[in-house]
Protein backbone atom coordinates (compact mmCIF):
# COMPACT_ATOMS: atom_id res chain seq x y z
CA UNK A 1 0.00 0.00 0.00
CA UNK A 2 1.03 3.60 -0.40
CA UNK A 3 2.28 5.47 2.60
CA UNK A 4 -0.19 7.08 5.01
CA UNK A 5 0.71 8.93 8.21
CA UNK A 6 -1.77 8.35 11.09
CA UNK A 7 -1.81 10.04 14.50
CA UNK A 8 -4.06 8.21 16.96
CA UNK A 9 -4.81 8.64 20.66
CA UNK A 10 -7.57 7.62 23.07
CA UNK A 11 -9.14 10.20 25.37
CA UNK A 12 -11.23 10.57 27.40
CA UNK A 13 -11.60 7.09 28.83
CA UNK A 14 -14.42 6.27 31.27
CA UNK A 15 -15.70 3.01 32.75
CA UNK A 16 -17.66 2.11 29.59
CA UNK A 17 -16.54 4.54 26.85
CA UNK A 18 -13.42 5.70 25.04
CA UNK A 19 -12.89 8.24 22.28
CA UNK A 20 -10.40 7.66 19.48
CA UNK A 21 -8.98 10.97 18.28
CA UNK A 22 -6.45 11.93 15.70
CA UNK A 23 -5.80 12.65 12.09
CA UNK A 24 -4.26 11.10 9.05
CA UNK A 25 -2.50 12.44 6.03
CA UNK A 26 -2.69 10.59 2.78
CA UNK A 27 0.75 10.83 1.20
CA UNK A 28 0.02 9.29 -2.20
CA UNK A 29 -2.30 6.89 -3.96
CA UNK A 30 -6.08 6.42 -4.00
CA UNK A 31 -8.75 4.08 -2.70
CA UNK A 32 -7.63 3.88 0.90
CA UNK A 33 -9.66 2.47 3.74
CA UNK A 34 -8.32 3.80 7.01
CA UNK A 35 -9.65 2.79 10.39
CA UNK A 36 -9.11 1.63 13.94
CA UNK A 37 -9.29 -1.93 15.24
CA UNK A 38 -9.82 -2.67 18.94
CA UNK A 39 -10.26 -5.76 21.10
CA UNK A 40 -9.60 -7.13 24.59
CA UNK A 41 -6.96 -9.45 23.08
CA UNK A 42 -4.02 -8.02 21.16
CA UNK A 43 -3.90 -11.18 19.03
CA UNK A 44 -7.42 -10.38 17.72
CA UNK A 45 -6.41 -7.11 16.07
CA UNK A 46 -5.53 -8.65 12.71
CA UNK A 47 -8.39 -11.16 12.76
CA UNK A 48 -12.10 -10.79 12.16
CA UNK A 49 -12.66 -10.83 15.94
CA UNK A 50 -11.62 -7.20 16.41
CA UNK A 51 -14.17 -4.38 16.33
CA UNK A 52 -13.61 -2.06 13.39
CA UNK A 53 -14.13 1.66 12.98
CA UNK A 54 -13.78 3.01 9.45
CA UNK A 55 -12.56 6.59 9.46
CA UNK A 56 -14.02 8.93 6.87
CA UNK A 57 -12.56 12.25 8.01
CA UNK A 58 -8.89 13.17 8.02
CA UNK A 59 -9.47 14.76 11.44
CA UNK A 60 -11.51 12.36 13.53
CA UNK A 61 -13.04 11.89 16.95
CA UNK A 62 -15.00 8.66 17.35
CA UNK A 63 -16.58 7.68 20.69
CA UNK A 64 -17.18 3.99 21.37
CA UNK A 65 -19.44 2.71 24.14
CA UNK A 66 -20.45 -0.58 25.70
CA UNK A 67 -16.95 -1.31 26.97
CA UNK A 68 -16.36 -3.37 30.11
CA UNK A 69 -15.14 -1.49 33.15
CA UNK A 70 -11.61 -2.06 34.50
CA UNK A 71 -10.62 -3.84 31.28
CA UNK A 72 -7.56 -3.49 29.07
CA UNK A 73 -8.27 -2.92 25.39
CA UNK A 74 -5.75 -3.10 22.56
CA UNK A 75 -5.99 -1.00 19.43
CA UNK A 76 -4.17 -0.06 16.28
CA UNK A 77 -4.90 1.75 13.07
CA UNK A 78 -5.05 -0.07 9.77
CA UNK A 79 -4.73 1.02 6.18
CA UNK A 80 -6.21 -1.02 3.38
CA UNK A 81 -5.75 -0.56 -0.34
CA UNK A 82 -6.61 -3.03 -3.09
CA UNK A 83 -7.16 -5.87 -0.59
CA UNK A 84 -3.80 -5.41 1.13
CA UNK A 85 -3.63 -4.19 4.74
CA UNK A 86 -0.93 -2.68 6.88
CA UNK A 87 -1.26 -2.12 10.60
CA UNK A 88 0.09 0.47 13.00
CA UNK A 89 1.76 -0.52 16.22
CA UNK A 90 -0.46 -2.09 18.88
CA UNK A 91 -1.29 0.23 21.75
CA UNK A 92 -3.51 -0.21 24.78
CA UNK A 93 -5.82 1.62 27.14
CA UNK A 94 -7.65 0.54 30.25
CA UNK A 95 -11.19 1.53 31.12
CA UNK A 96 -11.67 3.00 34.55
CA UNK A 97 -12.69 0.92 37.51
CA UNK A 98 -15.93 1.45 39.38
CA UNK A 99 -15.44 3.07 42.78
CA UNK A 100 -18.27 3.29 45.28
CA UNK A 101 -18.15 4.88 48.71
CA UNK A 102 -20.71 3.68 51.24
CA UNK A 103 -21.36 4.72 54.80
CA UNK A 104 -24.02 3.91 57.38
CA UNK A 105 -25.56 6.43 59.74
CA UNK A 106 -28.59 6.91 61.95
CA UNK A 107 -28.68 3.31 63.16
CA UNK A 108 -31.64 2.48 65.39
CA UNK A 109 -33.00 -0.82 66.71
CA UNK A 110 -34.73 -1.62 63.38
CA UNK A 111 -33.39 0.87 60.80
CA UNK A 112 -30.12 2.08 59.30
CA UNK A 113 -29.48 4.78 56.71
CA UNK A 114 -27.08 3.91 53.88
CA UNK A 115 -25.39 6.67 51.92
CA UNK A 116 -23.58 5.75 48.72
CA UNK A 117 -21.77 7.72 46.06
CA UNK A 118 -19.95 6.90 42.83
CA UNK A 119 -18.98 8.69 39.65
CA UNK A 120 -21.09 6.20 37.66
CA UNK A 121 -24.28 7.51 36.07
CA UNK A 122 -27.16 5.69 34.41
CA UNK A 123 -25.71 6.59 31.00
CA UNK A 124 -22.72 4.36 31.78
CA UNK A 125 -24.97 1.26 31.58
CA UNK A 126 -23.46 -0.24 34.72
CA UNK A 127 -25.65 -1.22 37.62
CA UNK A 128 -24.13 -0.11 40.90
CA UNK A 129 -25.75 -0.58 44.27
CA UNK A 130 -25.50 -1.60 47.89
CA UNK A 131 -26.07 -5.11 49.21
CA UNK A 132 -26.87 -5.74 52.88
CA UNK A 133 -27.82 -8.79 54.91
CA UNK A 134 -27.49 -10.42 58.31
CA UNK A 135 -25.65 -13.20 56.46
CA UNK A 136 -21.95 -12.40 55.86
CA UNK A 137 -21.92 -14.05 52.42
CA UNK A 138 -23.48 -11.24 50.45
CA UNK A 139 -24.46 -12.15 46.91
CA UNK A 140 -27.02 -10.99 44.40
CA UNK A 141 -28.48 -14.48 44.18
CA UNK A 142 -29.10 -14.91 47.91
CA UNK A 143 -32.69 -14.49 49.06
CA UNK A 144 -31.32 -13.08 52.34
CA UNK A 145 -29.51 -10.22 50.60
CA UNK A 146 -31.32 -6.92 50.06
CA UNK A 147 -30.28 -4.78 47.11
CA UNK A 148 -30.68 -1.07 46.49
CA UNK A 149 -29.54 0.48 43.20
CA UNK A 150 -27.73 3.80 43.03
CA UNK A 151 -29.47 6.46 40.93
CA UNK A 152 -27.14 8.64 38.87
CA UNK A 153 -24.25 8.07 41.22
CA UNK A 154 -26.02 8.90 44.49
CA UNK A 155 -27.99 6.91 46.98
CA UNK A 156 -29.48 7.58 50.35
CA UNK A 157 -32.02 5.15 51.70
CA UNK A 158 -33.16 3.83 55.03
CA UNK A 159 -33.29 0.08 55.47
CA UNK A 160 -36.31 -0.74 57.61
CA UNK A 161 -37.46 -3.88 59.37
CA UNK A 162 -34.02 -4.84 60.61
CA UNK A 163 -33.84 -7.26 63.51
CA UNK A 164 -32.89 -5.70 66.85
CA UNK A 165 -29.47 -6.64 68.27
CA UNK A 166 -28.36 -8.32 65.00
CA UNK A 167 -25.10 -7.76 63.13
CA UNK A 168 -25.57 -6.73 59.48
CA UNK A 169 -23.05 -6.78 56.65
CA UNK A 170 -22.97 -4.52 53.60
CA UNK A 171 -20.96 -3.89 50.48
Amino acid sequence: TSSVSVNLSVEPITQTTATFKGNYEQLDGEGFEIGVLYSTASSDLTSNSAKKIILSNKNFSHKISGLKYNTTYYYCYYVGQKGKYTYGSTQEFKTRDVHVEVSVSDVTQTTATFIGQTEITESDAIEVGILYSSNSSLSLSSSLTKKKKLNNGNLSFTAEGLTNNTKYYYK
